[in-house]
């Protein structure tokens, strides 16, 4: 895919439009508390393993949200 490029240390280059919406997932109101953490470039760290304390926590805010 054009959107994903391997870059010589095998991190991805997200497309742009992706950061954009999670910067706006992250600060809109109707997810204030989803956990989420930032890694060392200040980027949203989107993806999380949903059997972890952090997917577990994600879900369980999803029960009581909805």
């Amino acid at each position: 895919m054009k959107e994903l490029k391997a870059t010589a240390d095998n991190k991805r280059q997200w497309n742009e439009n992706f950061l954009k919406y999670t910067e706006f997932i992250v600060g809109h109101a109707n997810y204030k508390g989803l956990f989420f953490e930032r890694g060392a470039d200040k980027r949203v760290k989107w993806v999380v393993t949903g059997k972890s304390d952090k997917g577990i926590e994600r879900r369980n805010w999803g029960t009581k949200m909805f």
